[in-house]
């Protein structure tokens, strides 16, 4: 008996394929090519965050080292680090105070930096936590010429709304 089913299939007299297999085997191979899309992006993804940190460490070493310790995790730093990442050189008192206006609205939960110095020739900006984090801006003909942040340690306890 086995052999006239052998001898069938050798002579092209198969079924046609069911409407169920059909599916079936274009539901796997759909589910392979998305696994693979998903395993590129998912590597891509990585390789985008690694280049971001890899980035924000050859900028300045604190920042990344408070930015990896603080920022995910409280909100108050990373505003602060949002503001100071917002602040470039060449600009003047008028446009700084709109970037502080666009960090911290009026009706927003927190507070703007407090002006620790402000002078002619430089501007140091405090956190509203106490000063764990600053930032300092060199000024000359009213235009900020550099910028540097700077961090001390200090106890911070976290209240229950930031």
């Amino acid at each position: 008996m086995n052999s006239g089913k052998m001898l069938n299939r050798r002579c092209g007299s198969h079924r046609p394929p069911s409407f169920t297999r059909i599916v079936s085997h274009f539901t796997m191979r759909v589910n392979r090519t998305v696994k693979a899309i998903a395993a590129v992006c998912a590597a891509a993804l990585v390789v985008c965050w690694i280049t971001f940190l890899a980035r924000l460490y050859r900028e300045d070493p604190m920042l990344f080292i408070s930015r990896v310790a603080y920022d995910w995790h409280d909100p108050r730093f990373a505003a602060f680090h949002r503001l100071y990442a917002r602040i470039h050189v060449g600009m003047n008192r008028n446009e700084l105070q709109q970037v502080i206006e666009r960090v911290y609205p009026a009706n927003g939960r927190r507070k703007p930096p407090r002006f620790h110095v402000d002078k002619p020739t430089e501007i140091i900006l405090f956190m509203e936590n106490g000063g764990c984090e600053g930032i300092i801006l060199a000024l000359a003909k009213g235009c900020c010429e550099s910028r540097g942040r700077f961090a001390r340690r200090c106890n911070l306890q976290r209240s229950k709304k930031f």
